[in-house]
């Protein structure tokens, strides 16, 4: 994993120091590459099972394809990938304002947003693998954004008495969730490497939004790479785009 951060902090008092400003920012880049390990994968579905099950004779070769069926684990690591790029940011701003002793004007704004994509893929050259990705390869995309805005602005008083005191706040608040992405997936790449299938899937995937006009919940193309269908709410606005790419015969 690698990561980058950055982070800025500033304060000013304006108007005889009635007025009190704090602007905070953070900006991350967070690269994480992940072993094809699983919670859920059984003893044959990842790197630690088929350590497990794996003939300690065979060799330290990725190309060994006399596996019985199981899986080779050196074969496992050079031919899958999974790398996720998440993109974040955080920005918060204050700002109070005495209106006398007693009384003081308070609003605060929060932002936060952040954009992740993880690429995956499967070599063609996989061995032991019961996903069809053997002889054919399998690459995914899968992309979510999300932003969160909140937004208060609040009036205190406090009031000593002596024997007793006065504190009460009157206030508003507003809060914002946004969250949209898409879940892409091909084969049969004609590529054996695992960066260059993601790649390949990534920029097929926007070929084909950039030509789907109007709102829609899914699309896919078939092996012949020719028309791409597309799927919406409405069966009435359903249509066909005309849309080509190369490298992999499918993407839903």
């Amino acid at each position: 994993m690698e990561r980058l951060s950055l982070r800025m902090n500033w304060n000013r008092r304006f108007l005889d120091d009635r007025l009190n400003v704090n602007v905070r920012g953070t900006f991350s880049n967070i690269s994480d590459e992940a072993a094809p390990t699983s919670g859920s994968a059984g003893f044959r579905g990842d790197l630690l099972g088929a350590a497990f099950s794996a003939n300690p004779t065979w060799p330290n070769d990725p190309d060994f394809d006399n596996t019985g069926g199981l899986i080779n684990p050196a074969n496992m690591l050079r031919d899958t990938f999974s790398q996720t790029e998440t993109n974040r940011f955080l920005l918060n701003l204050t700002a109070k304002y005495a209106l006398n002793d007693n009384m003081s004007l308070n609003f605060t704004y929060g932002y936060d947003t952040s954009a992740s994509t993880r690429k995956s893929a499967v070599a063609k050259s996989i061995v032991g693998f019961d996903n069809g990705s053997n002889g054919n390869g399998r690459a995914a995309v899968n992309d979510i954004d999300v932003q969160n805005n909140l937004m208060e602005l609040t009036l205190d008083y406090k009031k000593d008495f002596g024997n007793s005191n006065l504190d009460f706040v009157v206030g508003y608040s507003y809060q914002d969730f946004g969250r949209s992405g898409r879940n892409a997936s091909g084969w049969g790449f004609t590529s054996n490497s695992i960066t260059q299938m993601a790649d390949d899937l990534e920029t097929a995937a926007d070929a084909i939004e950039s030509a789907i006009s109007g709102d829609y919940q899914q699309y896919g193309q078939g092996s012949d790479r020719s028309d791409v269908f597309v799927n919406r709410l409405d069966p009435a606005t359903t249509d066909t785009v005309n849309a080509t790419f190369s490298g992999m015969n499918a993407i839903s």
